[in-house]
């Protein structure tokens, strides 16, 4: 079949309106998958490392608060109350000789019994034994705070050798809890910091940047308390040379026993800047 002129018009406007749009298809087109990347480069471009933080500080005491019972008997009440009172009076005394004034001192007459098996008082008893079966106990309670803790040692010798005979409970405390928190928060981030910045080295990628940070954890930390029986002091006492004092470490009860522990631990999340460069070979390549 012969084409005419106006055929062949026709066929060349067909392939140049196919040619005028065939960029703009290709251009709204999706973009075609990209071929699979460098893994250290996919690393950085979809994710980022996350890490715990954590520190744990153990402080010293700096400050203490300790109760003591004295305890007496005698063959009736008023008799195991006078005794109380003397004996109360000889270790106030002896206290005010270490550096513990009477005007710290809060005393409290506690409970009275007649007769029993000598397990009363707060379940401390007579330390030291003695009759199984008075007739009559008093007990008296002292309390006072120590601000230099290190100086208990001396300060419970004292109580002791006046003739402190029962129970002894020492609660160590620090002056400024929410400072200790805080130092075991900053010390928690700093942690979270460095692992990811050890984690991006071994991985060579990074640098990091700090995305977003938790807190897990972190409160002021809580004051110890320890007991001991002034029993043990009197035995310890027999073993020390006249005129020293007894430690505390010994009986576990001591301010370097009970040291304070404050805990933080956070979570933070960080950001990929992308693969770090390969550094050259010997070479230089």
């Amino acid at each position: 079949m012969t084409k005419t002129p106006a055929r062949i018009a026709a066929a060349f406007l067909f392939s140049g309106l196919l040619l005028a749009l065939r960029p703009a298809a290709a251009q709204n087109a999706p973009a075609p998958a990209p071929a699979p990347s460098d893994p250290k480069a996919r690393i950085a471009e979809t994710s980022g490392i996350i890490t715990q933080g954590h520190a744990e500080l153990h402080l010293k005491p700096e400050r203490a608060f300790v109760t003591l019972a004295v305890l007496s008997e005698g063959p009736t009440l008023v008799r195991a109350a006078e005794e109380n009172r003397a004996l109360v009076q000889r270790v106030v005394g002896a206290l005010g000789g270490v550096g513990v004034a009477a005007r710290q001192i809060a005393v409290r007459v506690g409970a009275d019994e007649v007769g029993g098996s000598g397990g009363g008082f707060g379940g401390g008893g007579f330390a030291g034994g003695g009759n199984e079966n008075p007739p009559a106990r008093q007990a008296s309670t002292l309390r006072f705070a120590i601000a230099r803790p290190g100086d208990l040692d001396k300060i419970l010798t004292a109580a002791a050798k006046a003739g402190a005979n029962g129970n002894v409970s020492v609660r160590y405390e620090l002056r400024d809890p929410r400072a200790a928190r805080n130092a075991a928060l900053k010390a928690a981030v700093a942690d979270a910091l460095a692992k990811a910045d050890v984690m991006a080295a071994a991985a060579r990628v990074g640098p990091v940047r700090l995305a977003a940070l938790t807190e897990n954890s972190a409160y002021p930390p809580q004051p110890n308390t320890s007991g001991l029986n002034f029993g043990w002091f009197r035995e310890a006492l027999a073993d020390v040379p006249a005129g020293s004092t007894v430690s505390l470490w010994v009986s576990g009860a001591g301010p370097d026993n009970n040291r304070i522990t404050a805990i933080a631990m956070v979570t933070a999340r960080f950001t990929l800047s992308g693969p770090r460069p390969t550094p050259p070979n010997r070479n230089g390549r």
